[in-house]
């Protein structure tokens, strides 16, 4: 009988331990960067993170080719967590995908549109039209719309006036992230991507959305291919040398992201 209960004991005992152990609570014990100690943590190849974390000793940094393939290794279990900005994901995906943030950072980085550096009159044309949807209620009415916590899956884009003459507007995008912008079959969508359009229309000018990737999209602004680039850029000292960026017309937190408990 006393063997019986011993071993019930160390049932139980096992199963408290199991309940308390990292598989069971992947984001357990990440709270902060110090808890990413040993840790295995994702992060777009190129991207501003990855220059940051770049000799980075206290975990292992794994690079990946989007935030999309970031989010699907650690769906998959690949790595523990991993650095992009808090608007990266929308609240459906990561509800739908198990996934949450862990922690911000205290720091705020301003996102802004660059352009070429001759472009200053382009550059002037957007901040006035900034301003102006700011003053008149347009921007919060986007705002509303994109981050109103539904899937923006299922936002449909408003009617903007599209011009069919002119001089192309042509913007380069290298994200696919929602809610700011992303596909839904062969439309694209997203809050940056209706304030481009609608200042397109300001202009009485036709627009084009071409994707690139991030290392293809610096040199197509640089060279001529497009006017624009959009897709989450860090207004910072270092790029400022390089590119003319419009006032910012966002602001965000990076953020460390994990998978639910749940």
């Amino acid at each position: 009988m006393r063997s019986y209960f011993v071993t019930i004991a160390f049932i139980l005992c096992g199963l408290i331990a199991l309940a308390s152990c990292e598989y069971l609570h992947p984001d357990k014990e990440i709270r902060s960067e110090e808890d990413l100690k040993g840790k295995i943590v994702g992060v777009e190849a190129g991207g501003y993170y990855d220059e940051e974390l770049a000799g980075q000793r206290n975990f292992r940094v794994v690079r990946y080719k989007s935030t999309v393939d970031c989010l699907a290794a650690l769906v998959r279990g690949e790595i523990d967590a991993f650095k992009d900005d808090e608007i990266a994901i929308s609240p459906s995906d990561l509800s739908r995908n198990g996934v949450k943030i862990a922690f911000r950072d205290e720091r705020t980085f301003d996102i802004g549109f660059a352009f070429r550096k001759n472009s200053q009159e382009l550059a002037t044309a957007f901040n006035g039209f900034l301003a102006e949807i700011r003053n008149n209620g347009q921007y919060q009415e986007m705002y509303d719309r994109w981050f109103s916590g539904n899937d923006p899956n299922s936002i449909p884009m408003p009617d903007i006036e599209e011009k069919t003459t002119g001089n192309v507007l042509r913007i380069g995008v290298n994200v696919r992230i929602a809610p700011m912008c992303f596909l839904v079959d062969t439309e694209w969508r997203g809050f940056e991507i209706e304030l481009l359009e609608r200042f397109a229309a300001a202009q009485n000018r036709p627009c084009s959305i071409t994707l690139f990737t991030l290392a293809e999209i610096s040199t197509a602004l640089q060279n001529g291919t497009i006017d624009i680039w959009s897709g989450e850029i860090f207004i910072t000292a270092e790029r400022q040398q390089t590119y003319l960026f419009s006032d910012p017309y966002f602001a965000c937190h990076p953020a460390w992201f994990v998978r639910s408990a749940k």
